[in-house]
């Protein structure tokens, strides 16, 4: 996305018509726009957001000039527009929000109507056209969501930084993949098999003919009973995350508060350093535990059957009648060859003769009248099953039990130290109310921990038996003729829904090694420090010593620290999808739009050294830049980056009601 353009007329301190026209220059693609404190830059920031959205965070709603609005009188009107021009997928937009302001008879003014949205564009064709449907169309080009990686202040970057770090990053893996083309992934999986009863396979479930089979009635009760089941465990999860998030995050404060206590300083860090380990051993436990029962839920019904499964190879193996098929042949394949009158090879078939009579015999032995191909594959299966389970028990169960009851006796002595640290800091009276709160957090933390972990064998356990009438449910459908048909769309479905996953997982993989490497070759350039940013499979970013690769536990960053992570982290995706648009014809199936970064006073918690290399890192990676500063900023912003700026303005403060935009 390419901004060209914004005017404004009559938006807070902007009155009358006014406009900016931004860089569009490829090497000069920084508009810079200066200004002092009070003289707009927020509120032009804002403008964006009110056009696109009609949100905007003032405590005044109004948003009419105030000067305006004093001197329009009775039974008048006036309008607040805010209209954009850009360019996104190669289509040429005006986007316009406008709010009418009304005054009754004695020149008040009224509350005014929500806001209308208006977006023109001109179609490949070079037609101009009106927009319809105009909250699906913004959507499409920048949903609200995403916006604040591109549209953000000096705060939002700190709030970022802080969520980030703190491992609540939902929002940013959910924002990497819809930037980066893997949403289509996650919105095809959960279309063919999410939690929903409408997902593709459950209907599928739901489609069987029970009339034939009173079982598959019970059994699709049944499966709807558990998907429902795992639902709920999976929504209370989310609950306990969320719970634990704010109780941790009061801990936090809770230690902040008892660690400016200088009586209890050392005793505070050494129960942080056991918190953080307890923590940890707590993850890898709930990692191991996680990979037990998926072990189990995978290869536990093949352990069990292995006697099962040898008997039937073993019948198998005897009935010779089954290895007549012709792999991928069908009935239809030989009707057409007959009519056709001669071979694949070329062989006439002619009326009664031998060739059209070894053809009517093949026909006892494709699809649909022999399931011998399907039988052989079933053996494949089988045989693959038995090598897969050959060590499942010692090697899978009782190891992986093993580690779990190991990870119970670190933590049980480490809980052990904690308590004792804790009496202690109890006998200190300034600390003491603090710790009672820090204590009851710790209980309810405890509480949803040991709520989750029996959740999560609840979960393994309703799986497990999902799979198996799962199972028994495709066992009943297959001896009913009419439902043989649902049967194979559904397996076709699953077998879709497999390959999606499993390409997903390579290229979400792929996606997230390729965005550490990038956001660590800017984290380093812009602070310059001996630090390196890890990122987990949920987006959490840590923070790493190079000197020190095996050091696990938490490293404090500064201010400038946080902030140079964050931005490293966004200009990290926006280079990545901008690389991913100029690859947009080749075969590279990932692709997606770049957008612009427009940024009011970012630059605040940086020292001039930092602020340099930021000035020289983001216009190299952004496509567009569209920059606020305060005058403290503005020299050394434009020092680092006068090669780059194709476009400059200032904010000129007229009074405390309006404001003047001119170029310089």
């Amino acid at each position: 996305m390419l901004i060209k353009k914004i005017t404004l007329e009559n938006f807070r301190q902007f009155k009358d018509i006014q406009s900016v026209d931004f860089s569009e220059d490829n090497e000069k693609n920084i508009t810079i726009i200066l200004g002092e404190n009070g003289a707009g830059k927020t509120t032009f920031a804002q403008a964006f957001r009110w056009c696109l959205y009609g949100k905007t965070t003032f405590t005044d709603s109004i948003l009419l000039n105030k000067e305006i609005s004093q001197n329009l009188g009775p039974n008048k009107e006036s309008f607040v527009r805010v209209s954009l021009q850009l360019i996104h997928s190669n289509i040429q937009y005006e986007i316009t929000r406008e709010q009418k302001y009304t005054t009754n008879a004695t020149g008040e003014l009224n509350t005014p109507n929500s806001s209308e949205l208006k977006i023109k564009y001109r179609n490949p064709q070079g037609t101009t056209k009106f927009e319809k449907d105009v909250d699906l169309r913004i959507k499409e080009i920048l949903p609200s969501e995403l916006s604040n990686y591109f549209f953000f202040d000096g705060e939002r970057i700190q709030n970022m930084s802080k969520e980030i770090n703190d491992g609540r990053s939902a929002e940013f893996k959910e924002a990497v993949e819809r930037l980066l083309g893997l949403s289509a992934f996650t919105i095809t999986l959960d279309h063919l098999n999410g939690r929903s009863s409408s997902s593709v396979i459950k209907s599928y479930n739901r489609d069987f003919d029970s009339k034939a089979n009173s079982q598959i009635a019970e059994l699709q009760n049944a499966l709807d009973s558990l998907n429902k089941d795992l639902v709920k465990i999976d929504e209370r999860n989310k609950e306990i995350d969320a719970s634990v998030a704010k109780l941790e995050k009061q801990q936090e404060e809770l230690s902040a508060e008892m660690e400016a206590n200088k009586d209890t300083e050392k005793l505070i860090k050494e129960k942080k350093a056991y918190e953080i380990s307890c923590e940890k051993l707590r993850k890898e436990k709930n990692d191991v535990v996680s990979n037990y029962v998926d072990t189990f839920n995978t290869k536990g019904l093949s352990w069990f059957s292995r006697k099962i499964i040898r008997d039937i190879l073993t019948e198998l193996s005897e009935t010779d009648s089954l290895d007549k098929g012709i792999p991928d042949i069908t009935a239809k394949t030989i009707d057409y060859l007959k009519q056709r009158g001669f071979c694949i090879c070329g062989t006439c078939l002619k009326e009664n003769s031998k060739e059209l009579e070894a053809f009517d015999e093949l026909l006892k032995f494709i699809p649909p009248k022999s399931l011998g191909n399907f039988i052989s594959d079933f053996s494949g299966s089988a045989k693959q099953r038995l090598a897969d389970s050959e060590n499942f028990y010692e090697d899978s169960i009782v190891q992986k039990y093993r580690e779990i009851r190991e990870k119970d006796s670190e933590l049980e002595e480490l809980n052990s130290e904690i308590l004792e640290i804790e009496k202690r800091i109890k006998n200190i009276k300034s600390s003491a109310d603090l710790q009672i709160k820090a204590d009851e957090n710790k209980r309810k933390i405890s509480e949803l921990n040991r709520e989750k972990d029996s959740l999560l064998e609840e979960k393994g356990a309703k799986t497990e038996k999902q799979n198996r009438t799962q199972s028994s449910l495709d066992e009943q459908a297959l001896k009913s003729a009419s439902n043989t048909k649902i049967a194979v769309y559904k397996a076709y479905a699953t077998y879709m829904y497999q390959l999606l996953k499993d390409d997903y997982s390579k290229r979400e993989k792929e996606v997230r090694e390729r965005l550490q490497k990038n956001i660590n070759e800017i984290f380093k350039n812009i602070y310059n420090g001996k630090l390196s940013l890890q990122v987990d499979e949920k987006y959490n970013i840590k923070v790493e010593l190079d000197e020190f690769a095996s050091f696990s536990g938490m490293i404090e960053t500064s201010m400038a620290q946080s902030m140079s992570v964050i931005f490293a982290f966004i200009a990290g995706v926006i280079k990545m999808a901008r690389e991913n648009a100029k690859n947009r014809n080749s075969d590279i199936p990932l692709q997606s739009e770049p957008y612009p970064l427009v940024m009011d006073a970012p630059l605040s918690n940086f020292d001039k050294k930092r602020v340099k290399n930021v000035c020289e890192t983001l216009p190299k990676i952004a496509e567009q830049v569209i920059f606020f500063s305060y005058d403290k900023d503005a020299e050394v912003a434009e020092e680092n980056m006068s090669a780059k700026i194709g476009k400059k303005y200032e904010f000129i403060k007229i009074n405390e009601l309006e404001t003047r935009i001119e170029s310089r």
